[in-house]
């Protein structure tokens, strides 16, 4: 397999809805790994999901997109860049991007389930 950044596909742009709109016409089932990898990144502070750090994985011979790419680049997630000063996150814009996205889509997102040997 090849990777491939998302920015191929998506563009520069890091506005949920519009990659999430786009990775589903490409393959609708990666739609969902995707919102996993949002998911992860809202609850975990990380503040450095772009379109170079996210991408495809592609068969090397046919060229065809297989898949999301497994998640990397968390280096700057949790308290690396220090505690947030809202515990609560009323006004995080993670956490309101990723709602305004399940809103305008309308999806019933169900969140991971996370298993100790998972982590």
């Amino acid at each position: 397999m090849n990777y491939e950044p998302a920015r191929s596909l998506v563009g520069d742009e890091v506005v949920y809805v519009l990659n999430y709109n786009r990775i589903k016409e490409l393959k609708p089932v990666m739609a969902k790994t995707y919102l996993d990898i949002l998911f992860l990144d809202t609850i975990s502070f990380n503040m450095d999901r772009h379109t170079e750090n996210c991408g495809f994985l592609r068969d090397s011979q046919t060229g065809q997109i297989l898949k999301i790419a497994l998640n990397f680049d968390n280096n700057i997630a949790l308290i690396s860049q220090g505690y947030p000063s809202d515990f609560e996150r009323k006004n995080d814009l993670f956490v309101h991007d990723f709602l305004a996205l399940l809103n305008i889509e309308k999806n019933d997102y169900q969140m991971p389930l996370l298993r100790e040997d998972m982590i």
